[in-house]
């Protein structure tokens, strides 16, 4: 019978224990890059949680602006309504904002008078 060397025994195993580690390494590296990417998904992709957090925002703010502009469009309606129908609206549209007046009525216009107190008066002489 032959002999076993053992210095054949020892490089085998110590060649074991390397693949051994090696294969340890290789399993947490694989183990860090599928939580990463879980990580990534669940939080930083397209459907991720801070995508959806922004798209909520988004969300209210456009609904918060939807209702402002339904009571703009009410509220232009109901102007319509009183424009097509109340003379009194009719005639107070027409002083207010076009400046109009009857016949034979004086309108007055009231100047506010500018605020120079920071320029001083001119000295009177004497």
């Amino acid at each position: 019978m032959r002999k076993k060397n053992p210095r054949k025994n020892v490089f085998f195993e110590r060649l074991d224990k390397n693949v051994f580690s090696q294969k340890k390494i290789l399993r947490r590296l694989f183990f860090l890059l599928v939580l990463f990417l879980i990580f990534y998904l669940y939080f930083v992709g397209d459907y991720g949680f801070l995508r959806l957090l922004s798209l909520k925002k988004e969300k209210d703010s456009l609904i918060l602006e939807t209702k402002k502009l339904q009571a703009q469009n009410m509220d232009s309606e109901m102007e319509i309504g009183k424009l097509k129908e109340d003379l009194f609206y009719i005639e107070k549209v027409a002083r207010e904002r076009y400046g109009m007046a009857k016949e034979d009525e004086l309108i007055y216009k009231f100047i506010q008078p500018q605020d120079n107190s920071s320029t001083p008066f001119p000295e009177e002489t004497k």
